[in-house]
Parts: C-alpha cells; structure tokens; sequence
C-alpha cells in the first residue's frame, strides 16, 4: 500500500511531501526504513525506478520516502533544515500517522548517491535515532568532489558555506569517521556500488577507515555502474539485511 502525504514542515519552513510505502496488509507495529533519493530525484523516484512496492509487499516494513530537493539533507545557510527533518520531525509526524517501531533496533536509515551522503552522516551523528545505515553508491567525499568540480562551487557555498569550513566539518564524513566521539554502540555500515561507478573508489576508502576505526561493516561490489539497475537489486538484498537484523535483535 502506497500513501502520499503533503504536509508543512517546521523545520523546512513550508509544505513537503513524502511517499510512505506500507504492507498490504499490516498487523503489527513496523520497521521503519527511512530512504533517501539521489541529486535530481524526489519522493517518487524510489517508486517508479524499482520494484519497491512488490518488495515490500509481504514484508513488516514502512518505508519513508522523503523530498528533499538538491539538499544533501543539509541544514543549509538559507535556513531550511532538512538534517534535522530526516532526523526528528519526519519520524515524529510518521509515527503519529503510522503504525511504527520506535525502538532503535527497529529503524534504520538508507539512501542512494547524494541519499546515501544524508544516510550516512545521520546514522554517524546520530546513533541514537538510526540503528544502521544503508549507502548505495553513497557520495562521500564531498571536499574531494568540491576540488574536482569547480561547477559545484556556488550551489556548494549554499550549502556548506566555503570548501574550508566543510573540510574536517560534520559533513566530512572520512573526519566524522576519523574524530568520532560516539559514546554509544557505533551504527552498522552497509555499503553497495558497482565497480563501474565514480564513486566507487571513495567507496573503497570510506570502507577501509571503517573498518580501521572499528565500525561494524559491510562492503558489498557489484557490476554495474551509477544505474537504477544495481539500486533496483540493491533494495533487495537492503529489505533482506533488515530481515536479519531485526531478527538478532529479538
């Protein structure tokens, strides 16, 4: 079952939409998945480049679908708040909507290139919220792409301000890694990219330092390029994992 909500956000300081992905038939409290679209995409792009709705079919899962435009699901310098939306408000209003888990064990967070920047640097900064992350062909070394790209400059300074101030930020995540002061038991990391894609080598390194600092990971290579293909294949084994997962939490 597929539902379309519009609604005004707090924290993006007008209206937004997200699409959220159901069971056909529901009887119990669900896993959350939160999941996010790529640079260029919307709320809808999970749902109309995949077979995501027969996925979930039979599963125990929501999965939250939000629009986030070409954010990086930054707060960024004009005020709109789209970090703390995909980490406060959007499962606060879901939840009143939908039948949800809110256990930690049962909500994870999940995205797609620019998607799998937000995934990431949610679960890394906020352990607490989201169990693990899931990052397919995940943008993320944002300094890196700003040095290659100088095209990117302007929009980039909305965002982060200048490439000085986002080097060694919170929006380095190969220094969130590095300078992490997580308290707590550190968020699962499960990465996908396709030997074929940009950014697989970024993938490659971003990886290694996880394992280097002790995170609990998964690295998956694939064929493929920066494709709905692999993504499509990709939800799969991600539907799979949660599986798993919630089921070595009970």
């Amino acid at each position: 079952m597929l539902a379309h909500i519009d609604f005004y956000s707090n924290c993006l300081m007008m209206k937004t939409g997200i699409n959220v992905l159901l069971p056909d038939e529901p009887h119990e409290i669900l896993t959350v998945l939160v999941l996010l679209h790529g640079l260029g995409d919307d709320e809808n792009s999970w749902i109309r480049q995949t077979s995501l709705e027969r996925y979930v079919g039979q599963e125990s899962l929501a999965i939250i679908m939000p629009r986030a435009e070409r954010s990086y699901y930054q707060n960024g310098l004009a005020g709109q708040k789209y970090f703390d939306y995909i980490c406060t408000e959007l499962l606060e209003k879901c939840r009143t909507w939908f039948n949800l888990n809110t256990d930690l064990d049962h909500t994870f967070i999940g995205g797609l290139s620019m998607g799998g920047f937000g995934a990431a640097k949610a679960a890394l900064l906020h352990p607490e919220i989201y169990k693990s992350a899931f990052l397919m062909s995940a943008a993320l070394n944002l300094p890196q792409r700003w040095e290659q790209d100088k095209e990117r400059e302007m929009w980039y300074k909305t965002l982060f301000g200048s490439l000085q101030e986002l080097k060694n930020s919170e929006n380095d995540l190969f220094n969130l890694v590095t300078d992490s002061k997580i308290t707590v038991k550190k968020p699962y990391i499960w990465q996908l990219c396709g030997r074929d894609d940009p950014f697989y080598q970024e993938n490659c390194d971003f990886n290694e330092l996880l394992e280097e600092k002790g995170y609990r990971s998964l690295f998956l290579e694939v064929e493929g390029s920066h494709s709905w293909e692999v993504w499509d294949r990709a939800i799969v084994i991600v539907i799979a994992e949660i599986k798993k997962l919630c089921f070595e939490a009970q």
